[in-house]
């Protein structure tokens, strides 16, 4: 026993063998997965670049949809006493309700007037209705798709 520690039971010729061996194990193992490797390795860059496009395209959607906020705060919703018109195309509808509008449009003028967009009236907390969507069966109102 040399230093405290024993000894190996194997000579240095095993032991280069069982190197080689190993060697010889391992690119075998690379040789037979590599394609399949590589089609991993493939789906999954595809698949990182297809989330990083989607993330920069909401980063923008966002930012559309905060400076559509800022631009429509200075829209009034009417009064409900009033008769409601719309500054797009003079009619009996508000604003939200144009369908002169796309349905990010509509649903940016609803957010921007405080309004639930399940039933386009004011109130605190969850809106009460049941879902209003007829397309998706889901808490807003069709006008916004």
């Amino acid at each position: 026993m040399e230093n405290g520690h024993q000894s190996s039971p194997i000579t240095i010729d095993d032991a280069i063998a069982m190197e080689r061996n190993l060697e010889a194990i391992l690119l075998e193992f690379l040789g037979k997965n590599t394609p399949e490797i590589k089609k991993t390795v493939d789906a999954l860059t595809k698949g990182i670049d297809k989330i990083l496009k989607n993330q920069e395209i909401l980063q923008r959607n966002i930012a559309l949809l905060n400076q559509q906020k800022r631009d429509d705060a200075k829209v009034e919703v009417p009064v409900k006493k009033r008769k409601p018109t719309c500054d797009e195309r003079a009619g009996p509808h508000r604003i939200f309700e144009c369908p002169c509008l796309i349905p990010g449009e509509k649903f940016s003028h609803a957010i921007a007037a405080d309004l639930c967009i399940n039933c386009n009236n004011r109130h605190n907390g969850d809106c009460r209705r049941k879902a209003a969507c007829t397309k998706w069966e889901k808490k807003h109102l069709t006008i916004y798709h």
